[in-house]
């Protein structure tokens, strides 16, 4: 079986906030291997659709995806929103004592699209770049300056021919209350039956406030953000 390691990253909305610009909430990749060496490749990204995007920060019209094959840029995917499903993350309140500040809003885009990706002794890196986060975020340096990279790998064909990565089963909370304990199972299912391994994981950065959306230029691996003091990767 392949060790598959899938890393917890998530950005929970919690009061008080700012009202500055800024909109990316999260995002992660999924692949599924098809026919042939065809794979199914799924994009999500959230963002934003509050107050706090004062801007009115909305999605994409062409996501960017790119596809690197070792250190070399195989192939850039243009996937367009217009083909893209729209959902609004609905805010479940686990606790009672909990008081949803006004206008709290999450939204979720879809992209989607098939590729070929012949075996490679190398495998793939999929990636995508988007910036920038809420400013509201406390744990890291300069949030609102500070772009996301969302990655995912197909192993090397020395590794396997036939892969796909593993999903979570649910969403972390939208909202939850500052200081109060709260159980959220953050398990994935992987249909290969492989065994997976979580560790927290630092964020990577991707995108800057003078170019938000990148097309793919440097190859992995990618610059992680910086933590503020008392914070770190196993602390987040």
């Amino acid at each position: 079986m392949i060790r598959v390691l899938a890393c917890l990253l998530f950005t929970l909305v919690i009061a008080p906030f700012r009202a500055d610009a800024t909109h990316i909430v999260g995002g992660e990749i999924h692949y599924e291997k098809l026919d042939g060496n065809n794979y199914f490749i799924e994009l999500k990204v959230y963002r934003d659709c509050g107050p706090t995007n004062t801007l009115g920060t909305g999605f994409d019209e062409n996501a960017r995806v790119g596809i690197f094959q070792g250190n070399m840029l195989y192939q850039t995917l243009y996937l367009p929103l217009s083909l893209a499903q729209v959902s609004t993350v609905p805010v479940v309140l686990e606790n009672p004592c909990f008081v949803l500040p006004p206008g709290v809003c999450v939204q979720e885009a879809i992209y989607t699209t098939v590729v070929n990706l012949p075996p490679h002794p190398a495998g793939y890196t999929i990636m995508h770049q988007r910036c920038c986060r809420n400013p509201s975020i406390m744990n890291i340096i300069m949030p609102d300056a500070s772009g996301a990279t969302f990655q995912t790998q197909v192993p090397p064909s020395t590794i396997t021919t036939v892969n796909s990565n593993p999903r979570f089963n649910s969403l972390p909370p939208v909202a939850l209350c500052a200081g109060a304990e709260f159980v959220f199972d953050h398990s994935a299912t992987d249909t290969d039956g492989d065994s997976l391994v979580y560790e927290f994981c630092t964020p990577l950065l991707g995108g800057t406030n003078d170019n938000p959306a990148p097309d793919p230029g440097p190859p992995p691996p990618y610059t992680p953000v910086t933590w503020q003091a008392g914070f770190n990767g196993g602390y987040q």
